[in-house]
């Protein structure tokens, strides 16, 4: 992850804990399933004008990127018991203390 998010320090657990998030984040799994098959097609395949399409929808692929998923992802949800959280805060899944009646 280093060579992906170098421009970050990653010294506080928020930091790691977005990076952690994003890299899970099945929509960018889904992402990076689609990338990794077409790579995979790429290094596998041995007859070059059968590893042509995979290049170029490799190439397609990557023109493709936008923000457009950051934007749908990078959101405040709401937890289970209604507060506004965002994905990563691991400490936002936790229940809340039980607060005494008296």
């Amino acid at each position: 992850m280093e060579k992906c998010f170098g421009h970050l320090d990653m010294s506080t657990p928020q930091e790691i804990d977005f990076i952690d998030w994003v890299f899970n984040a099945s929509p960018v799994l889904k992402e990076r399933a689609e990338m990794m098959a077409l790579h995979e097609g790429m290094t596998y395949e041995r007859d070059p004008e059968k590893r042509t399409p995979y290049a170029q929808r490799s190439l397609d692929f990557i023109d493709r990127i936008t923000d457009a998923l950051s934007k749908k992802m990078v959101r405040k949800i709401k937890n289970r018991w209604g507060d506004e959280i965002w994905p990563w805060d691991r400490d936002g899944f936790q229940r809340p203390p039980i607060r005494s009646l008296q």
